[in-house]
Order: structure tokens, then sequence, then C-alpha cells
């Protein structure tokens, strides 16, 4: 039998608006853990340094080195502080994870020998 009140009533679709809500909050979660991680603490030999073009815009130029990490990766790292650096160098990186790029490293120092 058909129930009476089927006519009368519309279907309302709403599993599409709880699956887009739960797929934005998601998203800003992860968006906000992302952005407050920790930058991860390496340790490098320097391979070579000089300066690069920052800002083409600007006309700026900033010291960075080419810095073999010990994992065996070879990144170019931004000096912060603590240059300028030498061939052979043993450096302190951090590496911050970007959301849309790669990952970003930054000398901010000399490895103290203990």
């Amino acid at each position: 039998m058909r129930d009476k009140f089927a006519d009368l009533e519309e279907r309302k679709p709403r599993t599409w608006p709880a699956a887009l809500a739960i797929v934005v909050l998601v998203a800003g979660m992860s968006i906000y853990h992302w952005s407050g991680a920790k930058p991860e603490k390496l340790i490098g030999t320097v391979e070579s340094a000089g300066s690069i073009s920052v800002a083409k815009v600007q006309g700026s130029t900033q010291e960075a080195a080419s810095v073999r990490l010990d994992n065996g990766d070879l990144a170019m790292a931004v000096i912060a502080s603590g240059g300028p650096f030498h061939q052979g160098d043993r450096v302190i990186i951090l590496k911050e994870t970007r959301l849309l790029a790669g990952p970003a490293y930054v000398i901010t120092g000399k490895e103290s020998s203990q």
C-alpha cells in the first residue's frame, strides 16, 4: 500500500551537504595541523655556498648553501644565521614542510663539536 503522505513531502537530499561538511572539516583540520607543525632539525655538510636571487621584483639577494644531509639528500638551504660557511662545514638545518610546495631548508648555524 502506498503512503498517502509520499506525494505531499518533497525529498530532501541530506547526504551531500553532510558529506561536503565532513570533507571541509577534515581539510581544515589538515591545513591547521600542517601550519602548526614544528620544523625538523637536521645535520648536514656544506658542499658550496653563495648568493642567490630571492625576489626578482626587489632585486634582493640572500646567502644560500648547497648542503648534503646526513641521510644522503642534497638540499639548497637559505642561511639565516651563523654564516659565512665554507665547503666541509657541518651545519644545523631546519626542514620546514610547506602545504603546496616542497620542503624549505634554513641553516641556523654550525654544528657544535661535543
